[in-house]
């Protein structure tokens, strides 16, 4: 990478892991002050927010020393919400001018187009909840199925969760041990959400933590009502005021 970006000069590198971050902060020490390119630091997710990533903490701790340590030159970090900027800024105390929010970019236009895509299973007059995620500790989504399990009780209703994961097959057990597997459909990644939210009662978010949750937006304009954690991150900047949102407690 370092002989690449000496030849080829390139006016600006973007990068998106935290290992990149690292590797690219690095070859910065190495490279003459007429090779110094434009580095973009992207991050899309608090930093260090899962404490048991011990090697993603380490990570970050170096990238952001080294920030500091090159004084900023030619270096800019670039978040996905004000939740991660405020969270870098007072975790590793750099100034907030030197953190740039950017929000990710839908295309409604698609969204519009996709949505009217025959819904590709019969509601039988039942409400549906869905969610969307990966099937991640981050998603929480066990406390989602929990939680359906006590509306189930209640409310005739669906759960479908559309993701792909490696808790998939925890959680199809969880369903089942709470006698409920008749009613949450598990989905694999689609290209086409959109008829799912289209033709949903209630879009759910249930995670521990949040960069932006994009599929909140994607749920808005779809004017869907939504319940949504009030965990680390976006959904309180996104759905605060809204009379067609709740914030739960998170983890609730």
């Amino acid at each position: 990478l370092y002989i690449l970006i000496k030849k080829n000069k390139y006016n600006c590198i973007i990068t998106g892991l935290s290992h990149l971050n690292l590797i690219v902060l690095i070859l910065c020490f190495f490279l003459k002050s007429s090779n110094k390119i434009n580095l973009l630091l992207h991050f899309h997710n608090i930093p260090n927010i899962n404490f048991l990533n011990l090697k993603e903490r380490l990570i970050n701790l170096i990238v952001f020393s080294l920030f500091k340590l090159l004084k900023l030159r030619n270096i800019n970090i670039i978040t996905v919400s004000n939740s991660i900027r405020d969270k870098i800024s007072l975790k590793y105390n750099i100034d907030k001018k030197h953190i740039s929010v950017i929000y990710p970019a839908i295309d409604f236009d698609k969204i519009d187009r996709l949505k009217l895509t025959k819904f590709p299973r019969d509601k039988n007059n039942e409400k549906i909840i869905l969610s969307i995620g990966r099937l991640s500790k981050q998603k929480n989504h066990d406390l989602l199925i929990k939680s359906f399990a006590e509306v189930r009780k209640i409310i005739n209703c669906k759960l479908i969760i559309i993701g792909e994961g490696k808790l998939k097959k925890n959680l199809i057990k969880l369903s089942k041990n709470l006698n409920i597997s008749d009613y949450v459909n598990f989905v694999d990644k689609t290209d086409n959400p959109y008829q799912y939210f289209n033709n949903s009662d209630l879009f759910v978010l249930s995670s521990l933590w949040e960069g932006f949750g994009l599929v909140l937006i994607e749920a808005l304009y779809c004017e869907k009502k939504i319940v949504a954690t009030n965990c680390p991150g976006s959904p309180k900047e996104l759905l605060s005021g809204l009379e067609t949102a709740y914030l739960s407690k998170n983890n609730d």
